[in-house]
């Protein structure tokens, strides 16, 4: 009964909906740590659902937590393809490059900019 009543401190976390069923055994694995540890993970699509403005529900979500954690699990994949086309830095790949979901860059970049130092830039 006791543990029923330990208020937990909520973690951002970033993660795809959609995952392959390994994905969703790591993640399945990360949330279950995070609960033995008194730590309530909040996410988009998971713990909030909003009801307009996606963007907007993430920076509620947040300012409300005191950590964050992000998934990056490949969301995509290309066979193929050039790094920085067009400039000296071009690069051809042939082997695979995974990448996360875009939201997984937006939502850190959100989190991080809702916990740093004053930096001049009005957060209204």
């Amino acid at each position: 009964m006791a543990d029923s009543l330990v208020m937990k401190i909520p973690v951002f976390v970033s993660c795809p909906t959609s995952l392959s069923p390994s994905q969703e055994a790591a993640r399945t694995v990360i949330v279950q740590q995070l609960d033995d540890n008194d730590l309530e993970p909040r996410a988009l699509g998971r713990s909030d659902y909003p009801t307009e403005l996606p963007l907007r529900e993430v920076l509620l979500i947040a300012r409300h937590c005191s950590g964050g954690l992000i998934l990056g699990f490949e969301q995509f994949h290309a066979d193929s393809g050039v790094i920085k086309p067009g400039t000296s830095d071009e690069k051809r790949v042939s082997t695979p490059l995974p990448f996360p979901s875009p939201w997984n860059h937006l939502e850190s970049g959100i989190f991080v900019w809702t916990k740093a130092p004053d930096s001049g830039f009005s957060r209204s």
